[in-house]
Formats: structure tokens, sequence, C-alpha cells
């Protein structure tokens, strides 16, 4: 309990990602089952008063949810390990749809504001371009392949799996300055777990 008072109040960069694992540690410690043999009846009875007290707190969806999504999102605590595979992949799905979610989003703003740029009176039409010699000799040949654009969620997808597959970060280092070094690397997730720190305060 002392270290997770010290983590909590004396890191000079706690964050919510934190809560989650600190969690299921303390709960873990205090359970009937690890309340050590060299305990007396008096620390024993606190153990399980606190582990009780514990058992009660971020217990509903909507906590769960935030709070493991916020753990995943910190590449030091991304293997989530207290939960099971099942929680596990039901987070990475979560991660995958609000990355997608705010991307569609920015695209959409970006468009909206793209749009109010348009000057409103009508253009004539650009004048046709002649086409290059290559193009007269080779075109009916060879076409050009149009670049398909791969949805949200697949780009997502493809991002999570390189996260999960990139080294966990180390306990001791900064949660933010890796999101600063990785963004180019995982734009989707950085912009979730940016968005997350001015939302819900992931990163405090």
């Amino acid at each position: 309990m002392k270290d997770a008072t010290h983590i909590m109040s004396e890191d000079s960069t706690p964050t919510l990602s934190v809560i989650a694992p600190l969690h299921a540690q303390l709960l873990h410690d205090t359970e009937a089952a690890g309340v050590a043999a060299a305990d007396t009846p008096v620390i024993w009875e606190i153990k399980l008063a606190i582990h009780d007290d514990l058992a009660k707190r971020y217990s509903s969806a909507r906590d769960k949810r935030m709070l493991y999504s916020a753990s995943f999102l910190d590449p030091r605590f991304k293997a989530l390990p207290f939960l099971t595979e099942e929680d596990q992949l039901e987070i990475h799905a979560n991660v995958v749809a609000e990355a997608a979610a705010l991307e569609r989003q920015v695209n959409s703003e970006e468009a909206e504001v793209e749009s109010e740029r348009t000057p409103q009176q009508e253009e004539g039409p650009a004048p046709k371009r002649r086409p290059s010699a290559l193009v007269t000799l080779l075109g009916k040949t060879f076409t050009e392949v149009s670049v398909v654009r791969r949805s949200a969620s697949s780009r997502a997808e493809e991002e999570l799996k390189k996260y999960l597959e990139a080294p966990p970060l180390s306990l001791s280092e900064n949660p933010l300055s890796w999101w600063r070094t990785h963004q180019t690397a995982f734009p989707l997730l950085a912009g979730l777990a940016k968005s997350s720190q001015v939302k819900s305060r992931i990163f405090v």
C-alpha cells in the first residue's frame, strides 16, 4: 500500500493508466490466499478489509473499459496481464473501433473545413491537358492503377498489431515521451492516446 501511494502521489508523471494494474495487484496481494502466514490476526483482518473495499471500486463496465483502454494505450502496460485473454481481445477491439471512429471524425471535420474554403461561385471548366507522348503510345496497353484507400478500421487493426509486436516500455520510462517518438509509426493510436489525454485525462 505504501508503494502504491507513493506511485500515485509522488511520481512526476502519474497516469490514469497505472490504476488498473495497481488495482489488480493490490487485490491479489490482499486476498485471503495471499495473506502471509506470519501476519498477525489484526494485519490479516486489515488486509481482508482493504481487499473488500478495493473490490467495490472501479467495478462498473464503463470504468473498467476506460481504465483498461488507458492501460493498453500505455506502452508499459499494453500486455494487460491482469486480464483474461478474452478481456484483452475485447479491449483490443474497442481500441481499434475508437481509433477508427476518431480518424473518421477528423477526416469529416477536415473535409468540412475544406469545403468552406472552396469558392462558392462556379468556375469554368479547366482546360484539357494534351496527353503526353508516352500516354499516346502506351495508354492502350497500360492502364493507370487506382490506389484503393484502406478503411480506417483496417489501418487501425494493422497499427494495433504492430503496437503489440513493439517491445514494451520500461516501467521507469515516460509513456508520453514514447508516444511523441512513435506517433508517426502509430498515427491512429497516437491520435486516440492524445484525445484520451484531453477527454479522459488518461495521462495527467
